[in-house]
């Protein structure tokens, strides 16, 4: 049979449990969680847009990248995957002078966008509210194995369209920061 050499067979009580060394470690533990959990809170980013009526909060760490559709050049904000979900996306594009956006054209709008991303079991609405019309979509979609949630809105105004957009596991929808983020949007 072997033996072990264990230092508290020799030592009933550890030396961590005598004097000061014990309440040290629990105020380093202490100041470690707090700057874990102060390195992981939300980022809350105001992002507005060059031409655009309406701002939105990104509560995720947000990267501006310039884009060109259509001939008009835009910039879009998006999260990146490495900074966990959900992955979130803003663009805003101006409306050209005299434009009319119905209803019905947001719905086929919105039909069109949730389709060609390949989501399943999409839902539509439109309603009028006090920041402009806004055109809402939701579907699903399996992505590496997982169920995915994918949500998109679009606030139409005056002068502009705000399109947002989150991807999560439908099993966490609609976490906190995806409930910011649409939940943020406001007219400058």
């Amino acid at each position: 049979m072997a033996a072990y050499y264990s230092p508290l067979a020799a030592d009933p009580q550890p030396r961590c449990y005598r004097g000061k060394i014990m309440p040290r470690l629990l105020l380093t533990l202490f100041i470690g969680i707090s700057l874990f959990i102060s390195n992981t809170a939300f980022s809350n980013d105001i992002v507005t847009f060059d031409g655009c009526e309406y701002t939105v909060i990104f509560p995720i760490r947000v990267k501006l990248t310039p884009v060109h559709t259509s001939g008009i050049e835009s910039v879009v904000a998006i999260t990146s995957c490495k900074d966990g979900m959900p992955i979130l996306r803003a663009e805003c594009q101006p409306l050209m002078e005299g434009a009319k956006v119905s209803n019905d054209m947001i719905v086929s709008t919105l039909e069109e966008q949730a389709l060609s991303i390949g989501l399943t079991n999409v839902q539509v609405i439109v309603q009028t509210t006090d920041i402009g019309i806004v055109g809402t979509f939701f579907g699903k979609k399996i992505a590496g194995g997982f169920e995915m949630a994918q949500m998109g809105k679009l606030y139409v105004g005056e002068r502009s369209i705000l399109n947002l957009l989150s991807t999560e596991p439908l099993s966490k929808f609609p976490s906190k920061k995806t409930n910011i983020f649409f939940g943020s949007v406001r007219k400058k």
